[in-house]
Order: C-alpha cells, then sequence, then structure tokens
C-alpha cells in the first residue's frame, strides 16, 4: 500500500514538473503544484501551451517504459515491484490523459491545437480506454506473480490490487489535500 501510494506520487510529479520545465523553456510564467502546473493564459500560444499539455504524459510513459525494460530484466529481485509500479503509473498516467483528449485535459489542449474533429477525438478516447485496460491486464498478471503460490487467485486480486489500488489511492488523496474537489 505504501509502496502504491508513493509511487502513485512520484509519477504525479514527474508528469507535473514535465510541464513545468517545459513552460520554462518556453518563458511561459507558471506556477508548479503538486496536482498541477497553473499557466498564465495571456501569455503564450495555444501551440505552445499544446506542447507543455503533452509534456507531462510523454514523459510519464517514458518513464514507464523505461521502468517497464528495467522489470522484465530484474523481475524476480527486491527492485521488481517498485518498477513494476513504476511502469504502471506510468502508462496508466499517458492512457488517462488519452482517455480525456475528448473532453479535457492535456491531450484536449492538442486536439485543439491540431483542430481534431469531435470524432477524432473520441476515437483517441476510446484507444485510450481500451489501452489502459490492457495495460491493466498485464500488470494485474504480473502483480499476481508476486503472491505467494499457497494463495487464490481471488485472495491474491484482493491483496495485491484492489486493497492496495483503494487504500493507497485514499493515501495520495489525504496527502495531497487541500485540493480543489474537481481533482478529487
Amino acid at each position: 500500500i505504501v509502496l502504491f501510494a508513493g509511487i502513485y506520487m512520484v509519477i504525479g510529479i514527474v508528469h507535473e514538473f514535465s510541464h513545468a520545465i517545459i513552460a520554462y523553456g518556453l518563458g511561459i510564467p507558471f506556477t508548479l503544484l503538486h496536482l498541477h502546473v497553473n499557466l498564465s493564459r495571456t501569455i503564450g500560444t495555444l501551440n505552445q501551451r499544446a506542447v507543455i499539455g503533452v509534456a507531462g504524459p510523454l514523459v510519464a510513459l517514458c518513464v514507464g517504459l523505461l521502468c517497464w525494460i528495467a522489470y522484465t530484466r530484474v523481475r524476480h529481485s527486491r527492485f521488481g515491484l517498485p518498477l513494476l509500479y513504476m511502469a504502471w503509473f506510468g502508462a496508466a498516467t499517458f492512457f488517462g490523459n488519452l482517455i480525456s483528449t475528448a473532453f479535457v485535459g492535456d491531450f484536449s489542449r492538442l486536439a485543439m491545437t491540431l483542430h481534431w474533429s469531435n470524432p477524432v477525438r473520441h476515437v483517441v478516447s476510446v484507444v485510450g480506454v481500451l489501452s489502459i485496460c490492457g495495460s491493466s491486464f498485464l500488470v494485474g498478471k504480473e502483480l499476481r506473480e508476486w503472491a505467494p503460490d499457497s494463495v487464490s487467485a481471488a485472495k491474491a486480486t484482493v491483496g495485491m490490487i484492489a486493497i492496495p489500488t483503494v487504500v493507497g489511492t485514499a493515501i495520495v488523496l489525504l496527502i495531497f489535500l487541500p485540493m480543489p474537489s474537481t481533482y478529487a
């Protein structure tokens, strides 16, 4: 649970810090918060804001992919589980942002900049849903391997996936308080 919550926060911070670094590089004033980068809406172009928006999910995905590669090499060591969580959160951050393309968020700004039609934006959102489902299944299978052989599949699912997800997410929400209600 602690590992889940800690790595969840690390990927979130890396994601937001990536937005801030690109904004800084483009000379756009910003305020870096724990769950958000508040950009000046009066400085910079839509293209610059789109690049800033895409930076967070792309960096998270790159971190996730690098951690997945490392995980496959050290799967059965003490570094395996943290790397698996890092890989998962990196991918989930990217795919989660794809899901919101039709609505709001980092990829929505890119879609507006590129003048994507609503049907294209919705297709991208569906790709995000399918991708997060597929990667969740893959990571779930890997997490099952971390449970002792004597534990049933149902108990492993509850103990290795459900409880860390629910309790770990609650811990992250508590740590990140106060936050706007829309973020919760």
